[in-house]
This record gives structure tokens, sequence and C-alpha cells, in this order.
């Protein structure tokens, strides 16, 4: 008899992905790539900070200043040789622009099998982009110790931008039921 495949809009339980988590922490340990033995990151710089000092920066303009920015990374879209994330601190948030060719093969590699959720460190230069989102180009990435969890509050406030997005986005009907699905059982899931 055929096995049941899961339906891709449902995700992983709780414990798969902890199961997950844990499998990418023993290959990087593997690797010789401890995320916990990093006690300290020289974080520089706060999203606030930047987006109040290069206010006035014109578009696709480099600021010419390096920061070392470190949070949660919020988002992640991949798309080929170069990715868009977003980094949350404790000021707020930055979009980080991290390419292949800045970082190398192996960092690139290993800032695409990142999650969302887990917290990172970031080096690079400050720069405005052409829709004029103030952004880091990263240099150098560093996890910081892994994820296993999220926090409740976390996946609350994510259910909650994608129930806003739903209203904001024109979906077609499919992929707005399975949008509302999706909400729905992070929602019953969490039981907050």
């Amino acid at each position: 008899m055929e096995e049941q495949k899961k339906n891709p809009a449902q995700g992983l339980s709780e414990s798969e992905q902890v199961q997950v988590r844990r499998q990418k922490l023993a290959d990087l340990q593997a690797a010789g790539r401890d995320p916990f033995t990093l006690t300290k990151f020289p974080q520089d710089a706060y999203s606030a900070d930047l987006k109040e000092e290069f206010k006035d920066l014109p578009n696709e303009t480099d600021s010419g200043k390096k920061v070392a920015l470190a949070g949660r990374l919020m988002s992640k879209r991949v798309m080929g040789k170069a990715s868009f994330a977003h980094l949350r601190d404790d000021k707020g948030d930055i979009q980080l622009y991290v390419r292949r060719d800045e970082l190398g093969d192996d960092a690139y590699a290993a800032f695409k099998k990142l999650d969302v959720g887990d917290i990172i460190g970031v080096k690079g230069e400050v720069f405005r982009t052409k829709t004029g989102e103030l952004s880091a180009r990263a240099e150098e990435t560093t996890l910081l110790p892994p994820v296993y969890r999220w926090r409740p509050s976390l996946l609350k406030m994510m259910a909650l931008e994608l129930n806003s997005m739903s209203t904001v986005i024109t979906f077609s009907r499919e992929s707005a039921l399975t949008m509302r699905q999706a909400i729905a059982g992070l929602t019953t899931e969490m039981r907050w």
C-alpha cells in the first residue's frame, strides 16, 4: 500500500520540526561549526539607529558604513545566487541582502540552510535599495545558538501578519483557503 504523503500546506508537526533542527545541529557539529561554542558576537549597530542615521540616503546608494548586526531571522527569500531576509534586533527590523558572490559558496549554502526564527549575526555594508528600503549587504553571516521551538508570541505575531497579508495581497480562491486553514491550524495548536 502506498504511504500517505503530508500536505505541504499543513507543514511539520512540532516534534518533526525539533527533529529536523536537531539533525541540522548534529550536521553543523560534525562539520566542526558548533554554534553553541559562540558566546559573543560583536554587534555594533541596531536597525532603528541605522534607519535614523541614513534616512536621507538616496535610493541605490551605498553608505560606506560597515556594521555588525545580530537578531532573529524573521523571513528569508532565496532566489538562486541572491537572497533577501529580514532581521529583527532589539530596536526593529532591517532587510538583509545576501549574495553568493559576496559570501562564497560554502557560507551561502550555510545561509540557505538557516531556519526562520534562528538567531544570527551579520556583518556588512549599509545601503539603500532601488525600492528605497534600507538594507545591509551581508559579507559574513554567523549562526548563533539555534532555536528548536519558536516562542508562542513569535508564532502568534506571524499568524497575525499572515492574516493581514491575506487582505492586502490578492490570492486565488484556493490559495486563500489554504492560507486561512494554515493560520487556523497555527492558532488552534498554540492555544494562547
